[in-house]
């Protein structure tokens, strides 16, 4: 009888037991969640698949300038490729290149005798968009999208890949109303038009898309 009771109270134990090895993953499962699903899944890329174009201020056309009453200079080079046809190909590369301008001792900003900014320090980053037909999802720093184009920023001296917020440069660019979400189109076509690099003095601080004048 000791040994029929025995056997029994160990067998209660055994099932007890394997009910725990199988009952707790499920539990911690519903609990927690499987984080083998967080674990695998692909975090964004810190920085875009966007290449910094070396020597761009020699090999690319300086297509437009612009001039902002915040005290800006953007510079705006283009791709040779790109003018071969009316519209941008894939492989179009543009940089931004923003200088800030100079400032007399009551803060004014000094111009010269057509009224443009007199130059100084450029500032800490550049922007470059690429466009290409072969992007990868990989290749972006979020679920934004501007047709074909990406985004990326660089450290002006270094060409080191600079920490912004890109997809604040998706959102910008994807307000344009012009072709290929490119505020500066209008002045692409005035210089493939002229040969000439084009100045505009906006009268909008910051990226507003500008009124083109001279």
């Amino acid at each position: 009888m000791l040994a029929t009771l025995q056997r029994s109270s160990i067998g209660r134990i055994v099932f007890v037991f394997a009910l725990a090895v199988i009952g707790f993953p499920l539990a911690a499962g519903l609990l927690f969640g499987d984080s083998r699903s967080r674990i695998e899944s692909p975090s964004p890329p810190a920085y875009s698949a966007v290449a910094y174009p070396e020597d761009f201020e020699s090999r690319f056309v300086h297509y437009a300038s612009v001039q902002r009453p915040d005290g800006t200079i953007r510079d705006l080079y283009i791709s040779p490729n790109a003018l071969a046809t009316s519209s941008l190909p894939f492989n179009t590369v543009i940089v931004i290149v923003n200088h800030y301008a100079k400032s007399n001792n009551d803060g004014q900003f000094i111009t010269d005798e057509l009224g443009r900014y007199i130059r100084d320090e450029a500032a800490p980053m550049i922007h470059v968009r690429e466009k290409r037909s072969d992007w990868l999802p990989a290749d972006f720093v979020s679920e934004l999208r501007s047709g074909d184009w990406n985004f990326g920023s660089f450290d002006t001296v270094t060409g080191e890949p600079f920490e912004e917020s890109i997809a604040a440069c998706f959102n910008c660019h994807n307000a344009s109303r012009q072709p290929e979400f490119l505020f500066s189109h209008d002045l692409l076509s005035a210089y493939r038009a002229s040969g000439a690099t084009q100045y505009i003095i906006c009268e909008f601080t910051g990226r507003t898309e500008c009124s083109v004048r001279s």
